[in-house]
């Protein structure tokens, strides 16, 4: 038998047989992809796409990073000004008080003289003349583009022709179209006012503010070189201060704030409180084990059994479902003031049968946690308090003089509240606030509640306002 299998053409074309890595039957020498070796194409396919999503990961976290720590600065900023972050026209107030126009302060004041809704608002003008700390904290191209990113331009019909005849948003638009930038970008009104805005903010470049806004919508050759033509086409034509701050004013009146707007900054000022409780836990200073700290914290652990908390003074209230949680913690703070409050008083934030149903006893002993919560959440001063500059100048003595320069007109509200509060939790409510508390400190306070009686009703007013605030943020627009 021999050893050698004769295979003709027919035969070698139908089995294509391969010989030394070539296809020898004349057909195509490049393989079929289907018949390729699946586990390299695989293993590198999903390589690649892996890396690619790792790349989209990892440039969304610094996206979101960048985006928090601007909201965070922004907070910062709304803290000392006396703003409330979550309400919208602190968007814009900042923007004004750290524009480059040369009359900032008379600018935010006839702003807030013609906007609606604004009656609320209580600037501390103080430290709004003295704007170079806040420039310190809020002054780069990054946080400026990520925070003006929520703002857009809505010109009403009946306010367009006029808005369209204004001589500085004309002209723009000519710098635009001069500049070469018409070609890719429209020249509209409403994108003309958004430039400016993007150019309005100080200690930034002008030129680079509009490059980067103008690179979020499209991509431009040269645009280097057209956004610094025509800007400084725009500039060499407006020499009137007056009328370029009136400009700005009109943009800004037109100039609406993102609803995302106010879930995001509410989302960072959830997690700074998180953060810091975290931080508080995790900057206990350990020292040498004590007998007397041992049985302190054996008691307290046991004393939890025997303690009226929170949660169980809520049952023994029977709330409805639909009483909020908010709710039930100011009615629990209202109930471990020292004093007594009328909540009738209150009737347009409680119902009746609420109110009937409340007996307002006494607590034996104070959950200090919803205290300080609710001492907390007063972000803003409404200028109400008659005599919180007596307690800021006597009280406040013990503190050094940069500690007393850095606290604003809310913090200095919540410092307030400490010092009325129960003498149980006054110095965990107090640290809660500011971690310094010496004996010159609490001399003064003891020495101010002997004079001056607590305003509660202030308070609560207070508390209610920023509360209120939250809810109407937070309500889908």
């Amino acid at each position: 038998m021999s050893d050698v299998i004769e295979i003709d053409d027919a035969q070698r074309r139908r089995l294509n047989v391969v010989v030394g890595g070539r296809n020898t039957s004349g057909a195509n020498n490049r393989q079929n992809p289907a018949h390729r070796a699946g586990k390299p194409a695989a293993v590198f396919s999903g390589s690649a796409n892996l890396r690619r999503r790792n790349q989209i990961n990892d440039r969304n976290e610094i996206v979101h990073l960048l985006q928090i720590n601007t909201l965070h600065k922004f907070c910062t900023v709304c803290e000392c000004l006396n703003l409330d972050p979550l309400c919208p026209l602190s968007l814009l107030l900042v923007l004004i008080l750290l524009s480059r126009h040369r009359d900032r302060v008379s600018i935010a004041r006839d702003f807030l003289d013609t906007s609606l809704d604004a009656e609320h608002v209580m600037v501390d003008w103080d430290a709004a003349d003295d704007l170079q700390p806040l420039q310190d904290k809020f002054s780069t191209m990054s946080d400026w583009s990520t925070l003006l990113a929520y703002t857009d331009i809505c010109i009403p019909e009946d306010v367009r022709e006029h808005t369209c005849r204004d001589a500085c948003i004309a002209r723009f638009s000519d710098c635009l179209s001069g500049a070469g930038l018409g070609d890719v970008y429209p020249t509209t009104t409403e994108f003309a006012m958004r430039c400016i805005v993007h150019m309005s903010p100080a200690n930034t470049p002008s030129s680079k503010m509009l490059e980067r806004f103008l690179s979020t919508i499209a991509e431009c050759r040269d645009i280097e070189v057209r956004c610094l033509r025509a800007v400084s086409a725009y500039t060499d034509q407006s020499n009137d201060d007056d009328k370029s701050a009136a400009t700005f004013t009109r943009i800004l009146r037109l100039t609406v704030v993102a609803a995302s707007f106010a879930d995001d900054v509410r989302h960072v000022i959830t997690s700074r409180k998180e953060i810091k409780s975290q931080e508080e836990l995790e900057n206990v200073t350990l020292r040498r084990p004590r007998l007397r700290d041992l049985v302190l914290s054996i008691h307290n652990e046991n004393s939890m059994e025997y303690q009226q908390t929170f949660e169980s003074w809520c049952v023994q209230k029977k709330f409805s479902n639909t009483t909020g949680l908010n709710v039930q913690r100011l009615l629990y703070f209202i109930n471990a003031q020292p004093c007594s409050v009328d909540l009738q008083l209150y009737s347009e934030y409680f119902t009746q049968g609420l109110i009937n149903r409340l007996s307002l006893q006494p607590i034996s002993t104070i959950d200090v946690d919803v205290i300080v919560h609710i001492i907390l959440s007063l972000r803003v001063y409404q200028r109400n308090i008659e005599h919180l500059i007596d307690f800021r100048t006597r009280c406040l003595e013990g503190l050094s003089i940069g500690t007393r320069r850095s606290l604003s007109l809310a913090q200095v509200l919540q410092l307030y509240v400490c010092c009325y509060q129960h003498e149980s939790i006054r110095e965990r409510c107090w640290k809660a606030v500011l971690p310094v508390l010496n004996h010159s400190i609490q001399t003064a306070c003891a020495k101010f509640r002997e004079q001056y009686d607590y305003e509660i009703h202030a308070v609560i007013r207070s508390i209610m306002a920023c509360h209120v605030q939250s809810v109407e943020s937070a309500v889908p627009r």
